[in-house]
């Protein structure tokens, strides 16, 4: 749906008039009720962001009709995605009753701006310069690559999504590593206390081997030369 803006600028009473044209199939609304705004516009703004039906360039020439002598127009074309007759027909449309002043062409967008009847009048073999220059600038930038601006956009979304996404796996990754070092710490501190139980046990066991071994050597005739030699540091 196309959309029609008008606005009044309280600290100079500039009134501006905005329409955005979104769609290229005809549009049922009134717009009488816009008409009867028009006559102390100060600035239009037209915006094409699709090529317009022709009802639509009808209700254009309508709109341009019921503006007046005041008004500067500034016309902005997605020319990406509107057909170059189409451009040029509303051009040579608002060129019929206006000079205009200046343009500019960036990133797929190309700026008219176009005087108002108060500043000088409409002068065809100007404009038909200007026009002409517009052509063969459009024309350069076609063979450029042109970005546009909406899949740029859409990218970048795309692009957070997946670094957001890609951040969360690596926050639950650093946390199951966290988690796994703290078990890793408790088992080695565990294993150093069991450790240490088992060299204690270890000596206890390697002085009951001694015993064995000493135990096993014992005998009747070592035990009484052991008491011969007792009774002797005794006396």
């Amino acid at each position: 749906m196309n959309q029609y803006i008008i606005s009044r600028n309280l600290s100079n009473l500039r009134k501006n008039l905005k329409v955005v044209y979104e769609t290229k199939y005809n549009e049922s609304m009134d717009l009488n009720n816009v008409f009867s705004e028009l006559e102390d516009i100060d600035k239009a703004s037209l915006i094409f962001n699709d090529t317009i039906s022709n009802q639509s360039i009808k209700k254009l020439q309508s709109i341009i009709n019921h503006l007046g002598n005041q008004t500067v127009i500034v016309t902005t074309f997605n020319f990406i995605q509107i057909n170059e007759n189409i451009l040029f027909e509303i051009l040579n449309l608002i060129g019929s009753t206006r000079r205009i002043n200046l343009f500019n062409i960036e990133n797929g967008k190309l700026v008219v701006e176009f005087l108002s009847n108060k500043q000088i009048q409409s002068n065809m073999q100007h404009n038909e310069h200007v026009l002409k220059m517009i052509n063969k600038e459009i024309h350069n930038q076609y063979q450029k690559p042109l970005y546009n601006e909406k899949k740029l956009m859409q990218e970048l979304v795309r692009l957070k999504e997946d670094y957001e996404e890609l951040y969360e796996k690596y926050l639950n990754t650093h946390q199951r590593m966290q988690y796994a070092f703290r078990e890793l710490h408790k088992f080695k501190r565990s294993a150093w206390t069991y450790k240490r139980k088992y060299l204690q046990y270890e000596l206890i066991l390697s002085n009951l081997d001694r015993i064995n071994i000493y135990k096993s050597k014992i005998t009747k005739k070592n035990l009484k030369k052991m008491l011969k030699v007792i009774l002797k540091k005794v006396k």
